[in-house]
């Protein structure tokens, strides 16, 4: 990995986190019931992670790369339904939803770090969604990761016969 893919993935990795625990640490002080403070600290404890996978791709440590890619990972999913929902950002994001029962496509872009969630909401609406830059930044670490790999599985100077 090259030093400014590095500086970029740490610092959006972890300047997104950091803004993410700071913003969502108001829910465990803010009036509003327990279940809110409960249900916030799933999320704030991606947000943990998120800091230290940053600090890990920052300082160049082994397998940053791979969990750094599992971090984004969280953040591609996004859906809500009348039992559940749930939506994950952390740096950046631009969500593309659908909702099947009326065909409609929307989409949202923003900087920074958002979560969602929601439990037994029956007049929620059946939706699906994606996070294409959590995609892109996800496919593009998968790459980075199998050339260093294929890098580091031959000597240097070796010829492939193939």
């Amino acid at each position: 990995m090259r030093a400014w893919q590095r500086r970029l993935f740490g610092t959006l990795t972890l300047g997104g986190s950091f803004t993410g625990f700071v913003v969502g640490a108001g829910f465990l002080v803010s009036p509003g019931g327990d279940w809110t403070r409960l249900l916030s600290l799933p999320f704030l404890a991606l947000y943990v992670w998120g800091i230290i996978n940053g600090l890990a791709v920052l300082e160049g440590r082994p397998d940053s790369l791979r969990w750094n890619r599992y971090f984004w990972l969280m953040q591609i999913p996004s859906f809500s339904s009348p039992l559940a929902g749930y939506m994950f950002s952390s740096g950046a994001a631009f969500h593309v939803t659908y909702a099947p029962l009326t065909s409609d496509w929307n989409y949202r872009a923003h900087l920074g770090s958002q979560f969602t969630y929601s439990l037994f909401q029956l007049k929620a609406p059946f939706i699906i969604g994606a996070n294409l830059v959590a995609i892109v930044i996800c496919a593009y670490l998968l790459y980075l990761g199998q050339a260093s790999d294929q890098a580091g599985a031959e000597p240097a100077g070796t010829i492939d016969p193939a």
